[in-house]
């Protein structure tokens, strides 16, 4: 594998190693800041809610103080005179007071009369007799009055299929606001759809209200976040949409639903599109890094070697030892081309002895070869005169 390869995919597999991790590390860090600003939101927007509710109590309270403190009220409780109801207790006073239903007990604790109006079909109603189940088993806290001035407000919950009421209890009394009390006037309104698509409107949220299982009260008590000292259970649905829980108290302190609010993630969209940006910005760096990186090293590294192989290659075929190199720069690329040269120089000096070694060498064997035929041709012909003179004197031997 060439180098350019190499590094290329060594390269590039580290941007992407690093992509991956600088994206989960920015998902993490966002999507965590996120999350808690969601929340706050949450918790914000189920404040308005409640704050609805609360300025919701505390019109009743008035409006019912308007009218328990009235002397007509004051003497109806006792004589049920018809004037008062046609006068005051037509679908009419309802609508413009905005409320769905009065009921008046006499200082007895004694229901006396029971009014109830669909506001939106201006039509009388029957209320649930578990209402007045409700109000007759809690009579002693619910009617009873300490004091001329004495209030009470909050929510009754009768059960699931049953809708919830937000009422105010006020004493009755003389238009001067003197006794003694003749009983209680109860106001309220239904929670049902109606009332709730009307805060929905005001809010534009959705909203429900829900019996609190356990496991919804339990999960709310874990939660850090308040709402008027009580808690806020944050839950997310999926990447779009997030809900909020939070528990209310019925009017005699015990959970009675929680209100669910539900909003869509509009800070976490953004989020995630705060770090889609950024991955694709970094995406891009790294693709120009690589690029700046691959000419970079194509300039300075890679192209140089394959100078000096192509170089390498030349003398080789040609077997020029006496050739140079092209060496420019003062970097290790420069000291291996001069390392190269120098050899080469080394090479051909050692070439040029190996050459008069070897011609040295060659006339002294070709020395050799004369002194051994000098040599040599003399003895054969020193042994043949021996031998001639030898035969010689054998055969004058044999005529003596």
């Amino acid at each position: 594998m060439k180098l350019r390869v190499k590094t290329l995919l060594i390269v590039g597999v580290t941007a992407i190693v690093m992509s991956m991790v600088l994206g989960a590390a920015m998902y993490v860090i966002v999507n965590s800041s996120y999350t808690e600003i969601e929340g706050k939101n949450i918790t914000s927007e189920m404040r308005g809610v409640v704050k609805q509710l609360e300025q919701e109590e505390t019109r009743l309270v008035s409006t019912s103080s308007d009218w328990s403190s009235w002397d007509d009220t004051y003497s109806f409780v006792n004589d049920l005179n018809q004037d008062y109801i046609q006068g005051n207790l037509q679908s009419n006073a309802f609508n413009k007071l905005k409320i769905n239903f009065m009921l008046f007990y006499n200082s007895s604790d004694a229901l006396v009369y029971a009014a109830a109006f669909n506001l939106e079909q201006n039509a009388r109603i029957n209320l649930s007799d578990k209402l007045f189940a409700y109000i007759k088993e809690n009579s002693d806290f619910l009617l009873a009055h300490s004091n001329l001035s004495y209030t009470r407000h909050g929510l009754f919950f009768l059960g699931e299929n049953e809708p919830a009421y937000l009422v105010a209890m006020t004493p009755i009394l003389q238009s001067n606001n003197t006794g003694p009390i003749q009983g209680t006037l109860i106001m309220g309104n239904l929670l049902d759809e109606d009332e709730i698509k009307s805060i929905e409107d005001f809010t534009e949220l959705d909203i429900k209200f829900l019996p609190p299982s356990s496991q919804l009260i339990e999960n709310t008590k874990k939660s850090q976040t308040l709402l008027n000292g009580q808690p806020v259970y944050f839950k997310l649905i999926n990447s779009s949409y997030a809900i909020g829980y939070w528990v209310l108290d019925d009017i005699l302190g015990a959970p009675a639903f929680a209100i669910e609010v539900g909003s869509n993630r509009v800070e976490q969209y953004q989020g995630f599109l705060l770090i889609q940006n950024l991955v694709f910005t970094l995406l891009f760096s790294i693709v120009i890094f690589i690029g700046l990186n691959m000419v970079v090293l194509d300039r300075l590294v890679t192209s140089r070697l394959q100078s000096l192989t192509d170089s390498v290659d030349e003398i080789k075929e040609s077997k020029d030892l006496t050739k140079k190199l092209y060496i420019k720069g003062d970097d290790e690329i420069s000291a291996l081309e001069k390392s190269f040269d120098t050899m080469l120089t080394s090479l051909h000096a050692a070439w040029a002895l190996r050459d008069l070694t070897e011609l040295s060498l060659k006339k002294k064997v070709q020395e050799l070869e004369r002194f051994k035929s000098l040599t040599v041709d003399r003895e054969i012909r020193m042994t043949e005169l021996k031998k001639q003179l030898n035969d010689l004197r054998i055969d004058t031997g044999r005529k003596t």
